[in-house]
């Protein structure tokens, strides 16, 4: 039930593992969380922002 995962911040890290066990579609844990606002330019890029208005949003804090 509990596994030792990679932590970049904290080393290694007991936690649960994924539940429930299935036999044929066993859950894992690929990567992971990101970091806060590390995805952010990716995702509001995605849903039509361009880089300069990621910047704009940047620079009037905001992000």
């Amino acid at each position: 039930m509990v596994k030792t995962y990679a932590d970049p911040d904290h080393g290694a890290l007991p936690m649960h593992a994924p539940f429930p066990k299935l036999s044929g579609t066993p859950g894992t844990v690929r990567t992971p969380a990101p970091m806060q606002g590390e995805n952010t330019d990716e995702i509001l890029a995605e849903i039509g922002l361009a880089a300069v208005q990621i910047a704009t949003l940047r620079d009037k804090g905001i992000l």
